[in-house]
């Protein structure tokens, strides 16, 4: 991936968690989310387990942040 785009996606992301609208959108795109997972899998799962589950995609929209502005690259979440 070139520089230049992890440049625009970490830049993008970064705009993206601010504000107040911004927390309830990601509010409801989680809902949603965990409502696809359950459909698809089959059973329920809690939000409380969801929430004790690693949080694979924001590591990953760290990692792209991090890039993206040159700091040195993460290691593994705590627990994975």
């Amino acid at each position: 991936m070139s520089n230049f785009l992890m440049m625009k996606l970490g830049m993008g992301f970064s705009a993206n968690e601010t504000g107040s609208s911004a927390r309830a959108t990601r509010a409801e795109r989680f809902a949603a989310d965990r409502e696809a997972v359950r459909r698809v899998i089959g059973f329920g799962i809690s939000d409380e387990e969801f929430d004790q589950a690693p949080d694979v995609l924001g590591d990953i929209w760290g990692i792209v942040t991090d890039k993206a502005r040159g700091f040195p690259a993460r290691s593994a979440s705590p627990g994975s």
